[in-house]
Order: structure tokens, then sequence, then C-alpha cells
């Protein structure tokens, strides 16, 4: 969410990477075996969209829609803001907002900035977080949940990667998972769906 919290596009370029950088290494620096990969506009001003990816994987603005399955620009992915200044408030909104996404097989981003009375931009209550966490835990074989740079990586895992299948001895298969992304980062894992073989009543992943 940048070092100063200030409006990105009204910096020059240098002033925008200093944002970038620094914020990022400060969190990898203090956040031991994670890692950094996605910004938060702040007041969802993009900066400069390929300086922003060099150091980001995705970046969040706030036009309130739903992104595609893959988004045309990873750089300005939006977001639908929740709390009282939000278009998102309620139980029902929530799930208003992942049935849509869930009709066009689509992604839908939250952003949640305040809680109750922390002082923080569109306070949402706390009842109405717990409220959507209950919900979507009771329904996670129609929706699935993760955090924002986890669902970037698996998009971009999931394009990028080839399955070859390099053995097959009737009863075992072996497949082989390959693209060119950088493995430090893009470690998120993907699914496969294979049709069963015929006279395969299962399959199970070796052990």
């Amino acid at each position: 969410h940048t070092v100063t919290h200030t409006s990105l596009g009204t910096l020059t370029l240098a002033q925008q990477a200093a944002e970038l950088t620094n914020s990022q290494n400060t969190i990898n620096a203090n956040v031991p075996g994670q890692k950094c990969v996605t910004l938060a506009y702040p007041y969802c001003v993009p900066s400069d969209a390929a300086l922003t990816a060099q150091y980001y994987i995705g970046a969040r603005t706030c036009s309130g829609q739903i992104v595609p399955s893959t988004p045309a620009d990873f750089m300005q992915i939006s977001c639908f803001i929740c709390g009282n200044l939000g278009s998102v408030q309620t139980l029902q909104n929530f799930t208003n907002t992942a049935n849509s996404a869930y009709a066009v097989n689509g992604w839908c981003v939250y952003l949640i900035h305040g809680i109750d009375n922390d002082g923080g931009y569109s306070p949402l209550p706390s009842t109405t977080l717990q409220a959507s966490v209950n919900f979507f835990s009771a329904n996670l074989d129609k929706y699935w949940v993760q955090t924002f740079g986890n669902v970037v990586r698996y998009i971009k895992e999931r394009n990028a990667s080839s399955v070859t299948e390099i053995a097959n001895s009737g009863s075992n298969i072996t497949l082989q998972v390959t693209n060119n992304l950088n493995a430090s980062i893009y470690n998120y894992p993907i699914t496969l769906r294979r049709p069963l073989p015929a006279g395969w009543p299962a399959a199970a992943e070796p052990r």
C-alpha cells in the first residue's frame, strides 16, 4: 500500500519507484517466509503500469466490477469497496457480488480498509465480516476463497503451464507440469483434470 500512502499518479516515475520498492522491501524484511507480490493503490489511483510490473505480479483498483477469469490487465484488477462508503455493506451484498462472479466464472475482489471504529476508511462492522466469512466457509464447494496474491499466482500459473504425460504403465500415470515462471514467486498449486481411463474406478495421488 506504499510507504507514505500518497496518490501515485501525482508522482514522478522515480518517486513512484521509491514508494513501490521501499514498501515491498520493508514488508519482505519483516514478514519471514512470505513475499509481498501484490499492491493496493492508495486512493485507487494507479502508478505507471510498466514500472509497477517490475515489482508486483498484480495490483488492485476500485472500479467495482467482476474480474474475468483471466484479467485483461493484472496491474488494474477491480475490487468492490466494503463498508459504509462502498457498495458492499451487508451480508446480502457479499452474497450477491459472489453469485454474480460465480454466474460468469469470474473473480470478485473485496476491499476492506477498516473494521468497526478503528479509524480506517469505510469501516465494515465486524459482525458483517464474520457473517460473510461464515457464509463462504459453509459454501466452499461453490466458491474458491483465497488471498489476492494467491489468486493472481494461480491464474498466471494456470495460463502459463503445460502438462505432459511422461509415463503410463496401465495402472499408473505420471504427468509433468512445466512453465517458465519464477518458482520462488509462483508456487501455488494448480488444479489438473483428466478423465479416468476406461476400467479405472478411481484414482489416487501417490504418496
